[in-house]
Formats: C-alpha cells, sequence, structure tokens
C-alpha cells in the first residue's frame, strides 16, 4: 500500500494503487488454491494416498485403530447403529472420561464479564453457553464481525488441574489484546481437548506469544490433530467438527475391513476422495456427506504434519484466515 502523503495525488492514481492491491491479493489466492489442486490432483486420480513416513505419531493412529477395531468390529454385533458406533468411537480417542471433572468453576465466567466491564478502550460484549459437556463463550469485540469461516482453530490439551488457569489465562489476555473477536470453550470432563478457541490470525500469534512465554504444560494428546512446535493443535472449522468426521471415517474404514487386513491410515480418507469425484451413494448410511476439498485438503495436511511431510510454520495454510481462500477452496469460486 502506498503510504506516502503527496496531497496533489489524485483519486486516479490513488484508485489504481488500490485496484492493484486488490489484485495482488487476488493473485495470492488465486496461487495458492492452484498449488493446492496441483498437490491433490495426482490424489484424486488413483483415487488412494501414497504411502506416508510411518512416525509415532502415525503408529499412535494405526494402535488406536486396532484398539476400536477389537472393541467394535471384530467379532460383535454388526447391528450397532452407525450412529452409535461414531458417538463410541469419537469418545475413545477424545478419552472421554465424565467420571472426572476438569477444575472449571461458575466464578470464572463473571471474572470474565467483570473484565470485559472494566475495560475501557474497547467495547466487549460476551455470550455464555453452557452444556453438561462444555463451557462457551463467545467475545465481540466493537461490533465487529467475526469470520467464523476462515478462522484458526487451535485446541488446547492440558492435565485436568491445569485447565482453567491456562484457559483463563489465554481468555483474559486476548480480551485485553484483541482487535477483532473470537470464541473460547473449556471441557467441564476431562477428555484429550480440554480447551479450544476459534480466532483470526492476530489473535492466533497472541495465543502463541503467550504459550511461548509461560510454562504451560501443554501435551499432544488428540490423535489426529495437527501440532505446532508450542504443542498447539491447529486445524479450521467444518461444519460438524474435525474430529467428528474423523469418527465417522473410522467408523467406515471398519466396518469394511477385513478382520486380518493390515491398518492403513492413509485409506481412511478414500472415501472423502470418492465423494469429489461424485461417487457418494455408498458413503449415505455412514452420514459422510461433503463435496468439496475443503476437508479433505485439512485432513490430508493434518496427516502430513503428523508424519513429517509438512510443518506448520508461519506460511501454513492452517495460519491463512483470508475468507476469500477459504471461500474459493470450498467452493470453487
Amino acid at each position: 500500500m502506498d503510504t506516502t502523503n503527496n496531497s496533489s495525488k489524485n483519486f486516479s492514481q490513488q484508485n489504481d494503487t488500490r485496484g492493484a492491491n486488490i489484485k495482488s491479493e487476488e493473485s495470492q489466492v488465486d496461487h495458492i488454491y492452484k498449488d493446492l489442486i496441483e498437490k491433490l490432483t495426482p490424489i484424486l486420480s488413483a483415487r488412494r494416498l501414497p504411502d506416508v513416513p510411518h512416525t509415532p505419531e502415525y503408529e499412535r493412529q494405526v494402535s488406536l485403530l486396532k484398539k476400536i477395531r477389537e472393541k467394535f468390529f471384530i467379532n460383535k454385533n454388526s447391528e450397532i447403529r452407525h450412529s452409535q458406533l461414531v458417538e463410541d468411537v469419537y469418545r475413545i480417542f477424545q478419552e472421554i472420561d465424565e467420571d472426572k471433572k476438569t477444575d472449571w468453576k461458575r466464578h470464572f465466567k463473571t471474572e470474565l464479564d467483570e473484565l470485559a466491564s472494566s475495560i475501557k478502550d474497547k467495547e466487549i460484549d460476551l455470550n455464555h453457553e453452557c452444556s453438561s459437556y462444555w463451557n462457551l463463550t463467545r467475545v465481540r469485540i466493537n461490533k465487529t464481525s467475526f469470520d467464523y469461516g476462515s478462522c484458526i482453530k487451535v485446541y488446547i490439551s492440558l492435565p485436568t488441574t491445569e485447565v482453567s488457569h491456562v484457559y483463563m489465562t489465554i481468555m483474559k489476555e486476548l480480551m485485553q489484546k484483541a482487535s477483532t473477536g473470537f470464541y473460547g470453550k473449556i471441557s467441564r470432563h476431562q477428555r484429550a481437548e480440554t480447551s479450544c478457541f476459534w480466532v483470526m490470525r492476530p489473535e492466533y500469534e497472541i495465543i502463541r506469544d503467550l504459550v511461548r512465554q509461560n510454562n504451560f504444560n501443554l501435551v499432544r494428546a488428540i490423535p489426529f490433530i495437527a501440532y505446532t512446535d508450542d504443542n498447539l493443535g491447529i486445524s479450521k472449522d467444518f461444519p460438524i467438527s474435525h474430529n467428528e468426521l474423523i469418527s465417522k471415517l473410522i467408523v467406515y474404514y471398519l466396518s469394511n475391513l477385513k478382520a486380518d487386513a493390515d491398518i492403513r491410515v492413509e485409506d481412511l480418507y478414500i472415501p472423502l476422495i470418492d465423494i469429489f469425484q461424485g461417487d457418494e451413494d455408498r458413503y449415505d448410511d455412514y452420514w459422510i456427506d461433503t463435496n468439496n476439498i475443503f476437508e479433505l485438503t485439512v485432513l490430508l495436511e493434518t496427516l502430513y504434519v503428523q508424519t513429517g511431510l509438512s510443518k506448520i510454520g508461519d506460511d501454513h495454510i492452517f495460519l491463512n484466515d483470508d475468507p476469500k481462500l477459504w471461500h474459493k477452496i470450498k467452493w470453487g469460486r
């Protein structure tokens, strides 16, 4: 952007500069999208992923799938509804334990409300939602809109005793420093994903910097999520959720895998490839109903990060919050 203060610059010149900037932004989106399609084309053509390195994260997924297969699919009642299987699988790999509560307390919501009222340099509106599993807080700053479709989803995994301290520390830091809205959610039960945040790129950097400055005991607890070097789980937000879609893919994969067959994690994602190619009928009973490359892009890139083929650096696509890019990935235009 031209930042000169030359008052003789006429409107036509200014407009040309703005037009160039817009074209530059569009060209960048087109470039990223074209590169993405080029990477996906051989996979879509083969309808199969090539082998990926068998890293510890990969082997962890294999062990989990073996555990799930033994529990639900080998010599078991095949009449269990798919929806119930999806829920059961989800609970296993999320390690949900309803008998163990996190240290979340009701008065923490009051603390957040009081902090919002005390911050005078911006207008902060909070909306709290509670369920038996979660407490969710939507934060709106200066009445600005929040682009949910392009935001970054950040997963935090912690031991039970530290959950509220870290969550509240992050929430308060964001409320004080954020320039746009965000969401924060904390679990009321112990699970792999104890809290998560939906943020734009500047707010992600606030979380990242805070984590680096503090000795938070973050762990890589969620098996199908990609992590940064700071142990922050990163994804994008799905119409259902990243982990629910994984659960559906697992149920389909294991339901159709021979009892003596080897587990191949790469084959979990074949339904997404088939559906994108227009072959979706066989997946109707499993409610796998995506028909664009958004979910496929995110899940494959997650696998590549976990197997060392990619890394979440500053220029990684997961940290891109440009709504034009994610609209194009979802809708092709």
